[in-house]
């Protein structure tokens, strides 16, 4: 039996309402991607020969969701160089660097750590990236 007049308009406006059960569930999966369960950190110097070096970064994520990417960002002294990393593409702004996860920029839920290098150089004493922050896309 096909609807006409008002009673197929309503019909159409109640498929197409959102539920109340729908909202739920949409702020309870935003909750569970929560990026401040998202950390960043560096490893030790994991190699340095020549004025080149090598260093991890970290992501921790702890959130109920896989990141589908991210963005770290770092500064840097005047005497240290971050020239390349793997699977991410770097942007340097005066010390201030950004890194871009592409390929592989996926890190699980609960996963602990997922580790991608950076290399570079250095003049003087080598130290660790400052003011370190990660942001993460789900």
């Amino acid at each position: 039996m096909a609807l006409s007049g008002a009673a197929a308009v309503t019909a159409t406006i109640a498929l197409l309402a959102p539920s109340a059960s729908a909202a739920t569930t949409t702020d309870a999966a935003a909750a569970a991607c929560d990026a401040s369960k998202v950390k960043v950190s560096v490893s030790p110097l994991s190699s340095a020969s020549r004025g080149g070096h090598t260093v991890n970064f970290v992501i921790d994520n702890q959130s109920d969701c896989a990141t589908t990417g991210w963005l770290i960002e770092w500064d840097r002294p005047a005497n240290i160089t971050d020239t390349g990393a793997f699977y991410m593409q770097l942007t340097k702004k005066g010390d201030h660097y950004t890194f871009t996860g592409q390929i592989d920029s996926v890190v699980p839920a609960h996963s602990n750590t997922t580790t991608y290098p950076v290399y570079g150089k250095y003049t003087g004493s080598y130290t660790n990236p400052k003011n370190l922050k990660v942001t993460p896309q789900f």
